[in-house]
């Protein structure tokens, strides 16, 4: 990856952590604006940052653009955990 892609790449990563520790630490509400940033940024580098008229022209490895997916789909996965939860509290006893 270019060095810009790389430090987006990285940006998403540091966001999708914060997001996790903000989950841990029941603070829902900015766990799912950290989960939508960082997925915003993966989903940029997987579907247009090809598009960009860089020099060198960027291109992601069928590898690399299977792992990013997948990382989209965790954080996916973890935002519509907590949604769940949140519209189906448990009960105090």
């Amino acid at each position: 990856m270019p060095d810009a892609m790389q430090i987006i790449f990285q940006k998403a990563l540091d966001i999708g952590k914060s997001g996790a520790v903000d989950e841990y630490m029941k603070n829902m509400d900015s766990a799912a604006v950290s989960y939508s940033k960082a997925m915003l940024l993966f989903s940029f580098i997987v579907g247009e940052a090809t598009c960009l008229p860089l020099n060198p022209p960027f291109s992601l490895t069928p590898a690399n653009k299977k792992q990013i997916q997948g990382y989209i789909t965790d954080l996916q996965s973890r935002q519509s955990h907590f949604h769940a939860l949140q519209r189906f509290p448990k009960n105090s006893p």
